[in-house]
């Protein structure tokens, strides 16, 4: 009977171990082998086949750090977030290089609130790889959460410097600036975001607010004023204009 190589689709006789094509792994009870038909069946949406793919290839190699790494994900996005934080903790143990595994580590502990973790998972990604963005803002936004302002509009701005048409970056800035009542930097972020994003009615709504409390009311009224026709069911909105124009 052919086997069929779930790399490349070729077909192999039975006893074949490796392909003849592209010599990707065919048989069973290699953890390559395993590795590969659960890659492809995530890759076709079948998780709990592809979960079943990864612990044969753990039960054989249970060191082995991209299938640590791959089942983790796999139960990251199945919602099993205490297990994935286990093979990300196995993963990060057996390779503490491994700025992936940090990085998925640090983004699950912030699911969970556990933003200490986080904060600390997301330095050890940028002492490995200063470049690696997306840890600069789970770090920020973690130190946000957990109060430390300076701490987190420091991530935050680096991030921009780096990053600056980040506009997710630049709204949660604006609220870290807001937070500390700096309302003139508040104002500059916010500025950032409804520029690039005209129709994203919250930064216009922050816009309003911190406008209003610098005493610039009419450029206040002007910004809820944006945010009402976006979005006409906006209560509050609505209610700062009233309240501004009385």
């Amino acid at each position: 009977m052919a086997m069929q190589c779930l790399r490349c689709q070729a077909e192999n006789a039975a006893d074949h171990r490796y392909c003849k094509a592209c010599g990707g792994p065919l048989q069973p009870g290699e953890v390559a082998g395993d590795l590969e038909r659960a890659h492809f069946l995530e890759r076709q949406g079948r998780m709990a086949e592809a979960a079943q793919e990864y612990r044969k290839a753990l039960s054989l190699d249970p060191e082995n750090v991209d299938a640590r790494y791959g089942h983790g994900l796999l139960l990251y996005h199945e919602g099993h977030l205490n297990e994935a934080i286990g093979e990300f903790q196995r993963a990060v143990s057996l390779n503490a290089t491994f700025a992936d595994a940090h990085f998925t580590l640090s983004v699950c502990y912030y699911r969970k609130c556990m933003f200490e973790e986080s904060v600390s998972a997301a330095r050890q990604v940028l002492a490995i790889d200063p470049t690696y963005f997306p840890a600069l803002y789970r770090c920020g936004r973690a130190l946000f959460h957990l109060g430390k302002l300076d701490e987190a509009i420091q991530a935050l701005e680096e991030l921009v410097r780096h990053q600056p048409s980040n506009t997710i970056a630049y709204y949660h800035l604006g609220t870290a600036y807001e937070r500390k009542r700096l309302w003139d930097q508040a104002i500059q972020a916010f500025s950032r975001v409804a520029a690039e994003n005209p129709r994203d009615a919250s930064s216009h709504y922050h816009l309003g607010l911190n406008y209003r409390r610098r005493m610039q009311n009419d450029l206040a009224v002007g910004a809820f004023m944006r945010v009402l026709e976006l979005d006409p069911t906006d209560a509050a909105a609505a209610e700062q204009l009233q309240n501004l124009q009385k």
